[in-house]
């Protein structure tokens, strides 16, 4: 951007505009080793790298919360290292951009 003055005076100033593209949140996966759909995988999540994912059984106890979000380190139906069952989980994703905080039901199956 630049402005001229009526006196012919000049200033610039440069403004990068980064546009995101939104999340593609799955409501099913099924982690059952057989390396298609395994793991939890929150398209575009990469962009959003302050972000703050928490998953919920049916009685509400947290079965999963990871800060920082990605496919490498994506969630995988498991607890403390154990399979959790099939059946519907909550989550809660914080993007921490300002915007109130995306929720939803997860499906296992397997």
């Amino acid at each position: 951007l630049t402005v001229t003055s009526g006196d012919n005076c000049e200033s610039s100033d440069e403004v990068l505009v980064t546009i995101l593209k939104p999340l593609v949140i799955p409501n099913v996966f099924s982690p059952n080793g057989d390396g298609v759909n395994d793991r939890w995988i929150i398209k575009y999540m990469e962009q959003y790298p302050n972000s703050f994912v928490e998953i919920y059984n049916r009685y509400g106890a947290k079965v999963y919360e990871r800060k920082g979000y990605n496919s490498s380190n994506a969630w995988d139906g498991t607890k403390n290292g154990n399979p959790l069952p099939i059946g519907a989980y909550y989550y809660v994703i914080r993007i921490n951009n300002g915007k109130e905080p995306l929720s939803g039901v997860i499906s296992i199956v397997r």
